[in-house]
């Protein structure tokens, strides 16, 4: 569970990083117990007191981590399975502001390009209902969904 546990992600807010308190949680108050061939360097009966104490952080995180993988999947689980491409519309998922500009949440905007290196980023032109341009931004694909797929060629 711990290797699980740990990794960068990029969430782009606290809404989004809040979905992984738990495993934190869990991590923090069993980091302590014996796994794989740590096993190895402690006496049986230090084994035993530990099985009490694995049940009971088992009968009070299960739940509560399963409910969490949910969330996880649902907060990462569009960049896996769908990110945009070039010519679809994103969707932002929060308000962005900048001094040119203020993009309420729901904003939607065009991919013009898609960038993999250092990560994986969306340059996305967003338009007022008159067509002028009003903020080309790069973006963090956890700040956005995809709303509409470009017909591929």
């Amino acid at each position: 569970m711990r290797s699980r546990c740990q990794g960068r992600l990029g969430f782009s807010n606290e809404d989004e990083f809040r979905v992984l308190v738990p495993f934190i949680g869990l991590h923090s108050e069993t980091d302590h117990l014996p796994l794989g061939s740590e096993r190895a360097f402690w006496t049986v009966d230090a084994l035993e007191r530990s099985y009490a104490e694995v049940a009971r952080y088992d009968a009070f995180w299960r739940s509560r981590i399963k409910e969490a993988c949910r969330q996880l999947i649902e907060v990462v689980g569009q960049l896996v399975l769908a990110p945009a491409d070039e010519l679809d519309v994103v969707e932002t998922l929060e308000e962005i502001v900048g001094t040119d500009y203020y993009l309420p949440e729901g904003s939607r905007g065009t991919v013009l390009q898609v960038h993999l290196d250092p990560d994986l980023a969306y340059l996305v032109e967003f338009c007022d209902e008159k067509g002028r341009t009003q903020a080309p931004l790069t973006l963090n694909p956890a700040r956005v969904k995809l709303v509409w797929q470009a017909p591929s060629s």
